[in-house]
């Protein structure tokens, strides 16, 4: 019950700052500004291939639709020109190989590749230029900056917190099927004592 209270508090507390930080003058100007902060600075990723299954590469930013162009080995080291998100909301990074994925699309989101460096160059090569196909899907993305970064973490704490309750209720709607109508009893120990604590714990934090 604690343990719970103490979440509600976090999930709180992580709301109010998020609305306060994206609900701020210059948040969207600031949100736009990055977006195309990429093409006009020409940032350069280093990037580490951390998954034990290594990385594909594709032809394209899309995963379905593209074609499987070559692979890379965990450990590996390869520097990135341009990265976006796709349609399936995964970042991926263009190297001279190919697109690479920086997590995995499953509900576990395991590290596929990780940035080791960034850094700004002048040269023209390093100009990112998309696909036709590639443009009407994905969004490029500049280099997010601490705040943005944070707000985002403390926005998915939602998420996880209404995880949370879910499974509480599922536990509650399980239990209280099996209390015995004719012998149901809410004393200290019983199955019904803990259905009812269970009730009111979600009933004060939803």
């Amino acid at each position: 019950e604690n343990l719970v209270k103490r979440a509600a508090l976090v999930q709180v507390s992580a709301f109010r700052e998020t609305c306060w930080f994206r609900s701020q003058a210059d948040y969207e100007a600031k949100y736009r500004r990055r977006l195309s902060a990429e093409a006009e600075e020409r940032v350069h990723y280093r990037l580490r291939i951390v998954s034990q299954e290594g990385a594909v590469v594709r032809d394209g930013i899309e995963i379905d639709s593209c074609m499987n162009v070559g692979g890379m080995e965990m450990g590996e080291v390869v520097e990135a020109y341009a990265r976006c998100l796709n349609s399936s909301g995964v970042m991926r990074y263009r190297t001279k190989r190919g697109w690479v994925s920086e997590l995995t699309r499953g509900h576990s989101r395991e590290a596929i590749s990780e940035v080791i460096d960034v850094w700004q160059v002048t040269d023209s090569i390093a100009k990112s230029v998309m696909s036709k196909e590639g443009s009407e899907t994905s969004t490029l993305l500049g280099i997010a900056t601490l705040r943005d970064v944070g707000s985002s973490v403390l926005a998915r704490l939602q998420n996880s917190y209404c995880d949370m309750l879910v499974c509480l209720s599922r536990v509650l709607t399980q239990s209280a099927r099996v209390l015995p109508a004719r012998t149901m009893s809410f004393e200290a120990g019983t199955v019904g004592a803990h259905v009812q604590a269970l009730n009111r714990l979600l009933a004060t934090h939803l």
